[in-house]
C-alpha cells in the first residue's frame, strides 16, 4: 500500500481494507481540526485555499478513495454505513466554518449559498445513510449499534445544521423537520443516553412540536 501522502494523489478507484478508509478518515479529521484551529486568525487567502484543499479531498475521498464502501452492496456494511456518515459530518463542519468565515469577513453572498447546498447535501446524505443502517437485520444490525459510539458526532451535527437552517430560513422547512424526527429516533435507538449533548433532544423535539402547531393553525 503507498503512503498515506501518496493515496490522496490516487486518480483511480483502490479496493482499501476497511482499516485503511479509516485510516483516511483519521487523516482528514485532523486536517479539518487543524483548519479550524488556524481559521480564527488565519489571512482569508490561506483560508480559503486550505478549505478547498480539504472539500476536494473529501470528494476525492467518497468518489474514488472509498468508492468501494460507498457503492452497491456496502451499503449493508456496518462498516461502510460509519465511514459515509463520518464523511458527510467533516463535509458539514467544514462547510459550517466556512459560513462563519463569510459572515466575519462579510465575504459575497454566493460563498454563503454554497456552503448552504453542501451541508444540505451532506445532511440529506446522513438522513439516508442513518435509515439503512437502522434497518439492517442479525449479525450486521448488532454490528451496527456497537458502532453507534462513532454515529454520535454525524448524527448531532446534522441535527444542528437543521437547527440552523430552521432558524435562518433556508431550504425546506418540512423536509427538516422531518430530519429532525429521523434522526432523534435514530438516536434514541441507537445511541448511549450518556453520550447525547444535554438538551439535544429538548430542542429536537420543540422545533417538531412548533412545527405540529403552526400546521394546525392553518
Amino acid at each position: 500500500m503507498p503512503r498515506l501522502d501518496q493515496v490522496f494523489d490516487l486518480t483511480e478507484t483502490v479496493l482499501l481494507s476497511s482499516f485503511a478508509a479509516n485510516t483516511l478518515m483519521i487523516s482528514l479529521y485532523q486536517r479539518y481540526f487543524r483548519h479550524v484551529e488556524s481559521s480564527y486568525n488565519e489571512m482569508s487567502q490561506g483560508f480559503w485555499e486550505t478549505h478547498y484543499a480539504i472539500d476536494n479531498a473529501v470528494e476525492h475521498c467518497r468518489a474514488t478513495l472509498l468508492a468501494p464502501h460507498m457503492n452497491g452492496n456496502s451499503g449493508n456494511d456496518p462498516l461502510a454505513v460509519g465511514l459515509r456518515m463520518n464523511l458527510d459530518s467533516i463535509k458539514m463542519n467544514l462547510h459550517e466554518t466556512a459560513l462563519f468565515r463569510v459572515e466575519k469577513d462579510q465575504l459575497p453572498e454566493n460563498l454563503a449559498t454554497d456552503a448552504n447546498s453542501k451541508c444540505a447535501f451532506a445532511v440529506t446524505d446522513i438522513v439516508r445513510t442513518v435509515q439503512v443502517g437502522l434497518q439492517l437485520t442479525g449479525s450486521r444490525a448488532v454490528t451496527f449499534r456497537q458502532l453507534s459510539r462513532f454515529f454520535v458526532w454525524p448524527i448531532t451535527t446534522a441535527i444542528q445544521v437543521c437547527f440552523r437552517m430552521l432558524y435562518t430560513g433556508t431550504g425546506d422547512f418540512a423536509s427538516y423537520i422531518s430530519f429532525l424526527r429521523i434522526l432523534s429516533h435514530a438516536m434514541k435507538e441507537i445511541i448511549d443516553p450518556d453520550q447525547i449533548p444535554p438538551g439535544l433532544f429538548e430542542n429536537a423535539e420543540a422545533k417538531i412540536a412548533d412545527a405540529a402547531r403552526g400546521v394546525r393553525r392553518k
